[in-house]
């Protein structure tokens, strides 16, 4: 399988509602999902994000749980080195995109 045209990094931390809302505005919008990895890292103190995240997890996209917590900015620096994408996009687990918004940074 050939390298992803787009890494999607969501860190997260503490927030499992809002990492599912920023994962779900990249994962269902209408693009060719095999130009896209998505990778989240999870500082949290709890398995709550992972339970959200579960049901939702597909092929294209790598998750894990730093245990324990490895600090905000080593947490971004981890994403970095694990981006096998082109090009970078950092959605934080408090942003999202809006419907088509992937398909518009890809063209």
């Amino acid at each position: 399988m050939s390298a992803p045209k787009f890494t999607i990094a969501i860190p997260t931390k503490d927030r499992p509602e809002w990492c599912l809302r920023a994962f779900k505005s990249v994962q269902h919008d209408s693009t060719d999902q095999s130009t896209v990895e998505i990778l989240i890292s999870d500082n949290s103190h709890d398995d709550r994000t992972e339970q959200l995240l579960a049901p939702y997890l597909t092929s294209n996209t790598i998750y894990w749980r730093n245990t324990p917590s490895i600090g905000m900015v080593d947490n971004w620096n981890l994403l970095l080195t694990k981006a096998s994408g082109s090009y970078i996009l950092w959605l934080h687990d408090d942003d999202f995109l809006l419907p088509g918004g992937l398909v518009k940074i890809m063209k």
